[in-house]
């Protein structure tokens, strides 16, 4: 199982991976019994594929991030819609995995990629990259794992394979910057991040166990006692 999601009208979303099968199943009688809902998640290839990571907007639309971009759908996850960019004069594609997706409180979308930064969607069909620093190609910047929204509205993404920094932020979405690679020490590579509703924000690095910070990414201390590995 990849991800798990609850849509607005109360049922379950999850996508699985099974030697090599992947799609979408629905329950609707939390969990008892389970369905395919994978109706149009193919992407531009031709190919199936599952989500990553999921929102829904005010309106009830879900959006779902995908190793081959964005996908919407109207009606509770049963079909699916591929976003294609070519469609949208201006728009930026995102041609890499998206780790993860949030939405602001004014339905504004986020997506993270694998590779290829930050980017923007004010409706969820035309997007803009706002963050890939010192990559102006768009295709060599670091692997932004996860992004996550805080109750404040900061923004926060973690970077797996940046040599010099693994965690940025943002206070408005349109301006990035990173998180002193001296406040994360040891940390190897920045696997997930987790924003909490009482602004503690939670980071997993591997090799490194989870750290904790509760005064916005400034200093962080290792809370990995009593995980046990094996």
């Amino acid at each position: 199982v990849l991800s798990l999601f609850v849509t607005p009208a109360g049922p379950y979303l999850a996508s699985l991976s099974i030697w090599g099968e992947r799609r979408i199943v629905r329950s609707e009688d939390e969990g008892k019994t389970w369905y395919a809902s994978s109706t149009g998640f193919i992407n531009a290839a031709g190919q199936e594929d599952i989500p990553r990571a999921w929102v829904v907007d005010s309106k009830g639309r879900i959006y779902a991030g995908a190793g081959s971009g964005v996908f919407y759908s109207d009606d509770d996850g049963r079909t699916w819609t591929y976003v294609y960019y070519e469609d949208y004069p201006g728009s930026d594609p995102i041609d890499f995995g998206v780790s993860g997706i949030v939405i602001t409180k004014n339905d504004i979308l986020y997506a993270a990629s694998m590779g290829s930064g930050v980017y923007r969607s004010e409706d969820g069909l035309f997007w803009k990259n706002v963050f890939n620093e010192k990559h102006s190609d768009r295709r060599s910047g670091p692997d932004l794992t996860n992004i996550v929204l805080d109750s404040r509205g900061k923004m926060y993404v973690s970077a797996a394979k940046e040599a010099d920094c693994r965690v940025y932020y943002s206070y408005n979405g349109m301006h990035w910057g990173p998180i002193v690679q001296t406040a994360l020490d040891s940390v190897i590579w920045a696997t997930t991040i987790l924003a909490a509703s009482n602004n503690d924000v939670y980071l997993g690095g591997e090799g490194d166990g989870v750290r904790l910070s509760t005064d916005g990414g400034m200093a962080w201390r290792n809370i990995t006692s009593g995980l046990i590995h094996k």
